[in-house]
């Protein structure tokens, strides 16, 4: 039993081994990035406090379910200030919404900042590796696969990297924050349409495989791409002396027609979860009317719970994504800290 029980942790760590060789990159920077991670909380907090802001506003404008006119007269014949509290709860809208902003902004630019030098210090670090290599390597390699390596895998690693930075944090505290927000409102609506959510697993598990497929072939296709432009344009004379540009062009067309159909490929692997959440969701608001109509629901808490469910789109969203980016950025990590690792034949 001590045998398959090793190989399933050999291969755990294999497979998770890039990201964390790409989270150490981010120790110089652990300050920036965490002013980041915590702008993102309280973005996240707000983001789920708003069914319940709704709920209170919803309260004051709409008593009881009375109509406009009944609301003005009450306002006005209210002795204890009502028009001041109904003016208060609506301002507290826009107070709220502009602060969910403020961190949103603020998350976003701190961890695109930490992801852009994280970018400059792998292609340094692997730019030097390089250089330092043995001539044997440089008699073995092609110029225009080291190319891709130094500029599309560490772009693709940085890119993926902003990504989860930003949603790896924020999105799972919104989520919790929002469910536990609309279970408080009305628990029974809230189950109606929050059942139907893990169905979102399921197009996420099967074309995250396919997107880690053709991720990996997308970057071996840019590597092909540019190898022949740098033996194209280093070796024209020779082309040219032998009549060769059909033959280049022949393959550069082949490459680009290969990375048209394998790009095509990842793309709808990726954009196919987005409208698979979306009828999800819809099922789910459709579910959540008919509820109203047989619960007989107050205005105010009817539009809590529907800002609440429109608000946990974003999240679900975003996190049916991440296993997609993560196996996208897997191939190309691999290969960056792959040639990093790769010993001197020949020590100068």
């Amino acid at each position: 039993m001590s045998t398959p029980r090793q190989s399933w942790s050999q291969k755990f760590r294999t497979q998770w081994q890039p990201y964390a060789e790409l989270l150490s990159y981010l120790r110089p920077y652990r300050r920036r990035f965490f002013l980041g991670v915590g702008m993102g909380v309280l973005y996240a907090l707000l983001n789920g406090s708003i069914p319940l802001i709704v709920k209170y506003v919803g309260d004051k404008v709409f008593p009881g379910g009375a109509d406009q006119e009944a609301v003005r007269a009450a306002a006005v014949s209210d002795a204890g200030g009502r028009i001041d509290g109904v003016l208060l709860a609506c301002l507290l809208v826009p107070v709220v919404m502009i602060l969910r902003g403020f961190f949103s902004y603020l998350n976003a630019y701190a961890m695109s900042w930490v992801s852009l030098r994280v970018l400059n210090d792998i292609r340094s670090k692997l730019f030097a590796s390089i250089v330092a290599q043995s001539m044997a390597f440089f008699d073995q390699a092609r110029t225009g696969r080291l190319m891709s390596r130094v500029m599309n895998d560490t772009k693709v690693a940085q890119s993926t990297l902003s990504q989860l930075s930003v949603n790896l944090f924020k999105q799972p505290i919104a989520l919790v924050t929002g469910i536990a927000a609309v279970l408080y409102i009305d628990w029974k609506f809230s189950l109606i349409t929050l059942v139907l959510f893990p169905l979102c697993i399921i197009p996420v598990a099967v074309y995250g495989r396919k997107v880690r497929k053709a991720g990996k072939a997308e970057e071996q296709l840019a590597g092909e791409m540019n190898v022949i432009l740098q033996e194209t344009f280093s070796g024209i004379r020779v082309i040219k002396s032998f009549a060769r540009e059909k033959l280049m062009t022949g393959l550069f067309e082949n490459a680009t027609l290969r990375q048209f159909r394998n790009s095509l490929r990842v793309k709808k692997s990726t954009e196919i979860t987005t409208p698979l959440v979306e009828v999800v969701a819809a099922v789910g608001v459709g579910l959540a009317l008919f509820y109203v109509y047989a619960a007989q629901l107050s205005a105010a808490k009817f539009l809590a719970l529907m800002a609440g469910i429109f608000l946990l789109y974003e999240p679900v969203k975003a996190l049916s994504r991440i296993h997609l980016q993560l196996q996208k950025c897997l191939a190309a990590t691999t290969s960056i800290f792959e040639l990093m690792r790769l010993p001197r034949t020949v020590t100068e």
